[in-house]
């Protein structure tokens, strides 16, 4: 965009490990080009058909990722711990373990997690955080509503909170805003980031605040079972919904989301 040839030249290079990246480096070029002289108004992000189903999906793939309670669980890991009861770990050793395991398995996925179908991670991330949540639910209704004594299972929470942050770097924490670069042209990007950090701030207040509710007026096991809920849905949407964009083109994949919207028009007026 900025006419650096030689150094998006270089770039490639290393990013390809190789030399002969020619005819990528032109299609690219052209790509580019292309791109940057269409109209970039911010307007164009909902009047565009093609644009507006790209931001529809991006928007539900960030619902799907705040409200499987990713930002929820930071804020209140800790408080969770506590009202869990577990007497083998104190509720600050069990934090510091939930945010090791954050740390560390988010600088690991962040190296492979790109390298596969994206529509397959989110759809194995979810599925992972539906069954890591609804362990830590069911373990948390026999506590509170039976007389099951499950005093030796009080690692099962810990447990579930570790499982569920390994699936989530495994798709959900990561790949939504790598795919806003994928799925819109580099003239409307800024514009498609801006709308959904605008929307993710706004979940990532909302997320919280609603599980603060449930945790003061319902026990534990209800708000997990609602986050569970939240999971298995996204599963079916990334599943059925989500567009597969990976090894495509820019132009692929907007013929792709035009081709749906097509669809989705005819149907219409056959209706």
């Amino acid at each position: 965009m900025k006419d650096k040839k030689y150094e998006a030249k270089v770039a490639l290079e290393e990013l390809r490990w190789k030399t002969d990246v020619l005819d990528e480096f032109s299609d690219l070029s052209k790509d580019v080009r292309r791109q940057i002289s269409e109209s970039g108004n911010f307007k164009d992000l909902f009047l565009n058909p093609t644009n507006r189903r790209a931001i529809t999906f991006i928007i539900a793939i960030c619902t799907c990722q705040e409200y499987s309670g990713m930002s929820a669980f930071i804020v209140y890991v800790q408080y969770i711990f506590q009202l869990a009861g577990a007497k083998s770990l104190s509720a600050g050793l069990s934090s510091i373990i939930f945010f090791s395991v954050l740390f560390v398995f988010s600088a690991f996925a962040s190296l492979f997690v790109g390298k596969y179908e994206r529509r397959t991670m989110l759809t194995f991330s979810s599925f992972g955080c539906t069954i890591s949540l609804l362990i830590a639910t069911i373990f948390f209704y026999i506590q509170k509503e039976t007389s099951i004594d499950v005093t030796q299972l009080n690692w099962v929470p810990l447990f579930g909170m570790v499982s569920y942050i390994i699936f989530l770097t495994t798709g959900l924490s990561l790949l939504p805003f790598l795919m806003i670069g994928e799925l819109f042209s580099a003239s409307i990007k800024n514009h498609a980031v801006f709308v959904a950090s605008s929307y993710q701030a706004l979940t990532m207040i909302i997320v919280p605040k609603l599980l603060q509710l449930l945790l003061a007026h319902f026990s534990l096991y209800v708000p997990f079972l609602f986050f569970t809920i939240a999971s298995l849905a996204s599963t079916v949407f990334c599943y059925f919904c989500v567009p597969e964009t990976k090894g495509k083109t820019l132009e692929e994949i907007q013929h792709l989301l035009g081709s749906r919207t097509a669809e989705r028009g005819m149907s219409a007026n056959r209706i």
